[in-house]
């Protein structure tokens, strides 16, 4: 009777965690995401963790395996790009470096919602394609599409968390600096 959680679950019970179930609730019973059900990530976060918790299991446990499952699409997306942009042996140094270093969750002592990968792959993945589109000797109308691409996935990754425009915002500035140094 009123046992305290194991130490394998005190995380499930972080106050931080029903936070974002509490706006999950409001969006369920009609308020708008971001504004009526408050938070302080990207409204295409919010909604696209609320839908994938409301899938899983609106709870904390489904909240956490919609994070997971978030992290690893993310994590996947952006080793495929690497791989693409840099080839495989980048793209293995890459997943390496994901196995060897620490999360910033874990070193900060994080909840899942505060190291959702949506909030850097956009980052990382902007600072691996803005020198490569600017870099490559493509016609006036490759540049243009190029651009739409970059500007889309920037725009989309703002959505999703406002991390990402001010981010993406530093990554292009310093990428047109070395750019018009050479």
């Amino acid at each position: 009777v009123g046992q305290a959680p194991t130490a394998a679950f005190e995380s499930f019970h972080d106050m931080h965690n029903y936070m974002h179930l509490g706006g999950f609730e409001q969006i369920r019973q009609g308020a708008s995401p971001y504004l009526g059900a408050q938070t302080q990530y990207g409204i295409g976060t919010q909604v696209l963790m609320y839908r994938l918790t409301s899938w899983l299991s609106f709870s904390i446990h489904g909240f956490y395996a919609a994070s997971v499952l978030l992290n690893v699409v993310c994590i996947v997306a952006f080793l495929l790009i690497v791989e693409r942009s840099l080839g495989l042996r980048w793209a293995l140094a890459a997943l390496l470096g994901f196995v060897l270093w620490p999360s910033p969750a874990s070193v900060t002592g994080s909840t899942p919602g505060w190291a959702l990968a949506t909030r850097w792959v956009f980052i990382a993945t902007l600072a691996l394609l803005i020198p490569r589109a600017l870099l490559a000797g493509w016609t006036s109308r490759g540049k243009i599409v190029a651009g739409s691409l970059l500007g889309g996935l920037w725009g989309g990754g703002a959505f999703l968390s406002q991390e990402t425009l001010s981010g993406g915002a530093l990554v292009m500035v310093l990428c047109l600096l070395l750019f018009a140094s050479l």
